[in-house]
């Protein structure tokens, strides 16, 4: 065994391709290669480099991103079909029994399965709906199954409807990374009622602290100058910005009806042929008299201005 180790240790330092003795160690690699020929002998199967985004306390990690949306499994389906789509053959059940036994494995599945995942499995099905509806990005939805996990711990989902308690944790995702999504947009792709989804949204909120940044009417203009018919030049857009920018009481404004009277307001300033007030308010989404109250607002600011 001694003579073992003495050739180990040996054949260590020598190269194989050149039979030198000229192994050297790369300290930050662990990689290990010939100085003479250039030949790696040995190199590391695990990276030990540190995430550079990671958390503090933590230690790093060396694997991909976790990913929330991707840690419960799927439910088999009772349709007698395999991954690819086609139908289960019945070579190794006998006397036709395929269907009884895929209903077992079915039956065995659910019951393998607790309420509170197949309530995360529904709720991340309806975040990913809502994303790919409303355009939102992957980081968001990352975000809005983490708030809703953590809901789900605080055992907040009694008594709730899992699919707008989602719903309701994507949009203050939204609000926490400041998207410009209301609530409006989605009220429409949801089937329930906006006072139940603005007090869960409010629960949530106020349960874990969550901070959302203040909306500006500035990140709502291009959007509404886009949907109004005929759109609106960028000119415009960029003096209604500076129009927003200059205004003062904006506290507790409704944003997007901010962000059409600043439009208007440039619009009939400049005596083009635009949209009305009208179409604004439709592309909007707002109450006319909103936008009306709004431009008597910027009218006294620059009255007084001037």
């Amino acid at each position: 065994m001694q003579y073992v180790k003495n050739q180990l240790k040996e054949t260590s330092t020598t190269c194989i391709v050149c039979g030198k003795k000229s192994i050297v160690e790369d300290f930050e690699t662990k990689e290990k290669s010939c100085s003479g020929c250039g030949a790696v002998v040995d190199e590391p199967s695990i990276d030990y480099a540190t995430d550079e985004t990671k958390k503090e306390g933590s230690g790093g990690r060396t694997g991909p991103q976790e990913d929330p949306m991707m840690q419960m499994g799927t439910m088999i389906s009772q349709t007698g079909k395999d991954a690819s789509g086609k139908q289960v053959k019945t070579t190794y059940v006998e006397n036709g029994k395929t269907k009884n036994y895929l209903y077992g494995i079915t039956t065995q599945d659910k019951r393998s399965k607790s309420k509170g995942r197949k309530t995360i499995i529904k709720a991340n099905n309806e975040i990913t709906r809502l994303c790919n509806e409303l355009k939102i990005n992957e980081e968001i939805k990352q975000r809005g199954a983490e708030i809703f996990r953590d809901v789900k711990k605080e055992k907040m989902t009694a008594g709730r409807d899992a699919l707008v308690l989602s719903a309701a944790c994507l949009y203050l995702a939204c609000r926490e990374s400041g998207q410009s999504k209301t609530i409006k947009d989605f009220m429409r792709q949801c089937n329930c009622k906006t006072t139940i989804f603005i007090r869960y949204f409010r629960t949530i909120q106020k349960t874990f602290e969550i901070q959302t940044e203040i909306m500006s009417p500035k990140k709502y203009i291009s959007q509404i100058a886009s949907k109004t018919e005929p759109p609106i030049s960028t000119i415009i857009e960029r003096i209604a910005c500076d129009v927003v920018d200059q205004l003062k009481d904006k506290a507790g404004k409704d944003p997007v009806g901010l962000a059409a009277a600043a439009l208007c307001y440039v619009c009939r300033s400049k005596n083009k042929d635009q949209p009305t007030l009208r179409n604004i308010a439709l592309a909007a989404s707002v109450n006319e008299v909103t936008v009306r109250n709004r431009i008597k607002d910027i009218e006294k600011y620059y009255n007084k201005k001037g």
